[in-house]
């Protein structure tokens, strides 16, 4: 559409028109279909780890675990880290304005902070102690801004800063090809085009998993940096569970009979959903909670129960543990 614009201007200036039809109120430009995301497996992330060089593999857990861009990848500092609290703080990118290339705000202008996962924070502090960080110095936002400079995680075999299309290039391609995600090219034909293969493609990865997982999308959007949850959502609602078994076991809970007899078949029916939880943690103590009451005869029907004098009622120690997952 923007090639039509410029025909369109050409046209005024050559006097053939008098406006640009495209800038009329009553023009309604049809926006471009948008390419689903389709995320990464765990199988692929691994394999790009295994391909590249040692001193790039942590980039794979920095992009998939923490959802930084690449351009802030690339400028993610030692100093950005919270090592204590467990948070990353994520200040800066280096863009190229021209030819230079300088130190600049995060897309959107604005900075974020992000929680630090143990296995992240491991392959920092392994990466640091095995490939120096480097100071590097370049303008602030300007071409001629004033000169900051940052000590990087991540350097060339030279020990200078990254250039994103010099690893695009001689690093992150070849490892794509030898990790089967991209087919390697013909003799005399041209390598394909990233097409969500890129470096992205960790980023994707992060907020993929999060919401298929039951994250906060808020929270995602805040974590990936987006201007709004309206981004993130557009972006991967595909991807977010529809929840049509979990809406089924819920409602059946709500709408059956809430008598004393049918009391503890319903503490079960909950508990089970709980076992059955996307969230380790929660689905570890419905576990234990579940295994409590079949280990008190919890599991046992109405009959059973009335024949079984130590067989504890629906008002037992196993409500006092169901507390401990958010049941009241």
């Amino acid at each position: 559409m923007s090639h039509v614009n410029v025909v369109f201007m050409s046209a005024i200036d050559d006097e053939k028109i008098a406006k640009n039809p495209l800038r009329s109120s009553t023009v309604r430009i049809p926006k471009p279909d948008r390419k689903r995301v389709e995320p990464w497996t765990q199988q692929q992330i691994s394999a790009m780890r295994e391909e590249l060089p040692e001193r790039f593999k942590a980039i794979i857990d920095v992009g998939a675990g923490l959802g930084l861009r690449r351009n802030e990848i690339f400028a993610l500092s030692p100093d950005d880290i919270d090592w204590l609290r467990g948070i990353v703080h994520v200040r800066r990118q280096i863009e190229r304005i021209g030819k230079v290339r300088v130190f600049a705000l995060p897309k959107g202008g604005k900075t974020r902070d992000v929680p630090l996962p143990e296995s992240v924070k491991l392959v920092l502090a392994v990466h640091m102690q095995t490939f120096e960080p480097i100071s590097a110095t370049f303008p602030w936002q300007e071409e001629d801004g004033k000169p900051r400079t940052v000590r990087l995680f991540f350097s060339t075999p030279r020990k200078r800063p990254i250039q994103s299309d010099v690893f695009n290039r001689y690093y992150w391609i070849p490892a794509r090809e030898a990790a089967g995600i991209s087919k390697p090219p013909k003799k005399g034909e041209r390598r394909e085009k990233s097409d969500g293969n890129g470096l992205h493609a960790l980023r994707h990865y992060f907020a993929s998993w999060l919401l298929t997982h039951g994250e906060d999308i808020q929270a995602v959007s805040d974590w990936l940096g987006h201007s709004s949850p309206r981004v993130t959502w557009d972006a991967y609602i595909h991807l977010i569970p529809r929840g049509q078994d979990r809406m089924r076991s819920i409602m059946d809970m709500a709408l059956s009979d809430d008598s004393p007899e049918s009391a503890g078949t319903s503490v079960l029916a909950a508990v089970r959903l709980i076992a059955a939880s996307a969230d380790p943690e929660r689905a570890s103590v419905g576990r234990e909670v579940l295994a409590l009451i079949e280990k008190m005869g919890g599991s046992h029907s109405s009959d059973d129960r009335a024949s079984a004098p130590n067989v504890p009622s629906a008002e037992t120690p196993s409500r006092k543990a169901l507390a401990s997952v958010g049941l009241p």
